[in-house]
């Protein structure tokens, strides 16, 4: 075993209070994917790891690995969808429902809720060049409309690639706290190559 590995696996049991025993097996098992069609979601030890980086790398410190769960995708696009089946399923969003889309957005995001598997009514809140393709928070003003379900955003926003300012997340946490049933879909991306991305979620 490499000195690399064995840092690894020291690393997992003094930071993560993972088994070493445990985690070799996890690691052979999913490499010879020996627990195929399970797990439905990642493995629980990999969860660990991914928390511990998203910790560092997405909510900058602040700890939310308790309280995520982690379900790995094919890509953020298979996400999405599947975050929309998942509250259709549930009966969290119905048909006829109002989303609020801060747009300009990556367009299939814009054709997904309009499917007749969903049928959302969409609500756009617009970010302008004027603004510097920063949302106005008049417009985030709009959430206060409890017939408005979900907030759907991209966060650096695709095609602008803007982060939500601090202006911007003060009033979203504001509308959070006067809707407090609003969902917030969010895609955050950037983190890798934004430095200290405001996180919608971490701030909201």
């Amino acid at each position: 075993m490499t000195p690399l590995c064995i840092a690894k696996i020291n690393y997992s049991q003094n930071q993560l209070h993972i088994k070493p025993d445990d985690l070799v097996q996890e690691l052979v098992d999913g490499a010879l994917g020996n627990n195929y069609p399970v797990p439905s979601r990642i493995l629980y030890n990999t969860e660990s790891f991914i928390n511990e980086y998203l910790t560092k790398a997405l909510f900058h410190g602040v700890n939310l690995a308790a309280t995520t769960d982690i379900f790995p995708t094919e890509g953020g696009m298979a996400a999405i969808v599947y975050i929309f089946n998942s509250l259709r399923e549930n009966h969290l969003l119905k048909p006829g429902d109002k989303i609020a889309i801060n747009t300009p957005i990556f367009t299939p995001y814009l054709q997904i809720p309009t499917l007749n598997d969903f049928e959302l009514q969409e609500v756009d809140l617009r970010s302008t060049e004027a603004n510097n393709w920063e949302i106005n928070p008049l417009e985030i003003n709009r959430l206060k409309d409890k017939a408005i379900k979900a907030l759907f955003l991209v966060n650096p926003s695709n095609p602008g690639a803007m982060a939500f300012d601090k202006v911007a997340l003060a009033a979203i946490k504001k509308m959070v706290a006067a809707n407090p049933d609003l969902i917030i879909i969010t895609d955050d991306y950037g983190s890798v190559i934004f430095i200290n991305l405001p996180s919608v979620s971490k701030r909201s």
